[in-house]
């Protein structure tokens, strides 16, 4: 005679099955729970340590997930069910940045020019020399250049100032990139020796406009206000 008996099958507790009442002579538990070989040798049944166990061992995970609390990552707790894969289980910190990188949010650090870069030539103009003369001396320097395109700008000579400040333009260049700049960040107006790349670039930027490259004059102008947005009031004519 069949009979409805609650048998506990690994991961599935409380399940019904129906089952048979009579034993086989020698057996102490029904015969539809005869045990089974498993294959590598071990017996599967209630209380056999193969396939039942680890049966167990996955329900009572499942069960226990289910029913414990975790914390998700933005610091909220969850009532239970299974965390997403990957989830550790706990808000991390977030992970300083090491020494030496740079601040993304901040943007590039500041390019400082060298103070011996500058200082022989500027030392010459302030004596009173002649800046065609110093520039000679001192090609690498971008002061006596943007002199002489400012001066030449003075006199109406604007194919002249084009020519002297483009030259100051990119030996600054060469220099800041010398420094470590990398074609961005500022370049600030406050340290003296990156006036002479500034004075260059706003003669560029003057030079420009006056002989109709209106792009260039234009890109000049926002490249100085990049550089430092004082730049521009001291150095570019107003209103």
């Amino acid at each position: 005679m069949l009979g409805i008996t609650p048998a506990r099958y690994p991961g599935h507790p409380g399940r019904a099955s129906a089952t048979s009442a009579t034993t086989r002579p020698g057996q102490a538990f029904p015969a539809h729970r005869a045990r089974a070989t498993h294959p590598a040798g071990r017996t599967r049944g209630r209380a056999g340590p193969g396939w039942a166990g680890l049966g167990r061992t996955r329900g009572l995970t499942r069960r226990r997930a289910r029913g414990r609390a975790w914390t998700g990552v933005d610091g909220r707790r969850r009532a239970g069910g299974a965390r997403p894969v990957g989830h550790t289980g706990a808000m991390s910190a977030p992970t300083p940045p090491a020494r030496g990188s740079r601040d993304l949010l901040g943007g590039p650090p500041a390019t400082l020019l060298p103070d011996d870069l500058e200082a022989p030539a500027a030392r010459a103009l302030e004596q009173g020399q002649d800046a065609a003369e110093v520039a000679a001396r001192t090609p690498a320097a971008s002061l006596p250049w943007a002199v002489l395109a400012e001066d030449a700008l003075a006199d109406g000579e604007v194919v002249q100032a084009y020519a002297y400040a483009r030259t100051g333009y990119h030996r600054g260049l060469d220099a800041l990139r010398r420094a470590g700049w990398r074609g961005a960040g500022p370049v600030p107006y406050a340290h003296e020796p990156n006036r002479g790349f500034l004075r260059a670039l706003a003669a560029l930027a003057r030079a420009a406009a006056a002989v109709g490259e209106g792009d260039e004059a234009d890109r000049c102008a926002g490249f100085l206000a990049d550089c430092d947005a004082q730049a521009p009031v001291e150095l570019l004519p107003q209103g």
